[in-house]
């Protein structure tokens, strides 16, 4: 499915997100305004029936963090992937959670921020990140922020 935002904005309520569970969902943005504002949590990314896929060309998902915040703007479950173009992500604690695969081959991550693990991209145990292009600049110093996080054995 696409989706192209043509300038607009697309604000969801209380706890609304995007689930993708099967087939493709494509962002793009031909005018180069558009968003989605999600209130908490953003875009989630699974495989339940078969591989979730989310590419983005372009528009911005922007969180409601104006700080440290534990919200992920894209989460990628394991099996899942991401393949992000252009657009920005924005506002979020993690800009990318990812415990599939995320590549990134252009766009921003910016003003994503917590304590601890993560702020741009946080890479889980069975995630992989791949990053071909594109900027990360987390809201501190303007300093890129990857981590990785694994889980007790």
């Amino acid at each position: 499915m696409r989706l192209c935002l043509h300038g607009k904005t697309i604000t969801l309520t209380e706890n609304a997100c995007i689930k993708i569970t099967k087939g493709e969902l494509i962002i793009t943005d031909c005018t180069g305004q558009g968003k989605i504002v999600f209130p908490k949590d953003g875009i989630a990314v699974e495989k339940k029936y078969q591989a979730g896929k989310l590419t983005i060309f372009g528009g911005t998902i922007r969180g409601s963090a104006n700080g440290d915040s534990d919200r992920t703007g894209i989460r990628v479950m394991n099996g899942a992937e991401f393949l992000m173009y252009g657009g920005v992500i924005e506002k979020f604690g993690h800009g990318v959670g990812a415990e599939g695969a995320f590549t990134m081959y252009g766009g921003t991550i910016r003003d994503c921020h917590v304590i601890g693990n993560g702020g741009g991209v946080l890479v889980s145990t069975g995630g992989a990140f791949l990053m071909k292009g594109g900027s990360i600049r987390t809201a501190l110093h303007g300093t890129a922020a990857v981590s990785a996080r694994t889980a007790a054995r």
